[in-house]
């Protein structure tokens, strides 16, 4: 959750039925954590999008001091008039046009939140003008109805991430999670989103990896939305499985055509979190591999700092990131009988169902 809320002090929110709410001012990650855990299941809790630099000495903020490291845009269903599919071909769009930058795409229970990143070392000297005509252009490039609510403003709440939103979606009639989006759910259909969305989930899922530098005229990508095929930028990583790779998984007795799409996709992917690679640990375990032949594989996914990172053994340069900090990740894995399931496949966000329809992400190997 750090990368949307790693800057103190903020405002945060709750919207009780009946009551009439007072934002309040939070000064650090362990208040945070408290407040969400606190409140997360039974009140719709909000977070100020920004972090500020002056507070009042009555408690509240000045929002001119704001830390200005995003740009936000609200979408919400009853600007669509509640025309999800239009909603979400909308949220696909700009995707696409803000597609250089590092960005966040929140399901918020109903609508959407986008959050993309610019440089917050810049000074801007019309902070409110900068970030409203951003919006705006976003909105002109795309058509997309972004809730003017949001345009040029520092004082903005959102709906924090891995909370539950208390009111009922209408398509589905249930309560939502806020959950983060990967880039494989951003091309399923609304409802498949909302089914995911059912249960809780924590991960914030960031695409992209640079920030959006200050520019007179904005470096956005003009596309012909008529003829926008919407599909997983990365399907091509579902399908490949050749080279050195696969080659030392072969060697010992991997059957390479028995690999199913996520599992292919972590061995593939440049995206290892701690997540990831316990997913993809725990199957090469259950391929049979003894601990030794599972690092000899992880040489070749992993880069040398993850790899050092997980195991303590250096095979090549290592970023001071990752100096000294070893979680023999490996090890702790293999003494327990851990199992991996579809289900934990899915919370991560990598299950391609409509690609594998396996109900069991080992069932090739009982």
């Amino acid at each position: 959750m750090k990368i949307l809320y790693d800057k103190f002090p903020r405002e945060v929110y709750l919207d009780t039925p009946g009551v009439v709410g007072k934002r309040r001012l939070i000064y650090n990650m362990d208040e945070f954590l408290k407040f969400v855990n606190k409140y997360r299941f039974f009140y719709n809790a909000f977070s100020s999008v920004y972090s500020y630099l002056i507070t009042q000495s009555d408690g509240t903020v000045d929002y001119s001091s704001v830390y200005l490291d995003k740009i936000y845009l609200d979408i919400d269903p009853k600007d669509y008039d509640y025309d999800y599919n239009q909603m979400l071909f909308d949220v696909r769009k700009i995707d696409k046009v803000i597609q250089k930058y590092k960005r966040i795409f929140i399901l918020s229970g109903r609508g959407f939140h986008i959050y993309f990143f610019i440089n917050p070392k810049v000074k801007y000297q019309y902070k409110k003008d900068y970030v409203a005509n951003i919006q705006l252009k976003i909105m002109e490039i795309t058509g997309a109805k972004i809730d003017a609510s949001c345009i040029g403003r520092f004082d903005k709440l959102a709906r924090i991430n891995g909370t539950r939103n208390q009111r009922r979606n209408d398509l589905t009639n249930k309560m939502l999670y806020c959950i983060s989006l990967s880039k494989y759910e951003l091309t399923l259909s609304y409802e498949e989103i909302c089914k995911i969305a059912v249960k809780q989930r924590k991960k914030i899922y960031i695409h992209g990896k640079d920030v959006m530098e200050y520019k007179e005229e904005y470096d956005f990508e003009l596309i012909n939305f008529d003829n926008l095929n919407i599909t997983f930028e990365n399907e091509e990583l579902l399908k490949l499985c050749s080279g050195s790779k696969y080659d030392i998984m072969k060697e010992f007795g991997v059957e390479i055509d028995k690999i199913p799409p996520c599992i292919r996709y972590l061995i593939n992917t440049e995206e290892h979190g701690y997540q990831e690679r316990t997913l993809l640990i725990l199957y090469l375990k259950h391929c049979s591999l003894t601990l030794d032949e599972t690092r000899e594989v992880l040489k070749k996914i992993l880069d040398s700092s993850r790899y050092y990172h997980v195991t303590g053994e250096k095979i090549g340069p290592v970023i001071r990131k990752y100096m000294g900090r070893i979680e023999h990740q490996d090890k702790n894995l293999y003494k327990k009988d851990y199992y991996i399931s579809c289900k934990q496949i899915r919370h991560v966000g990598i299950c391609f169902f409509d690609v594998c329809k396996s109900k069991d992400v080992l069932h090739n190997l009982i």
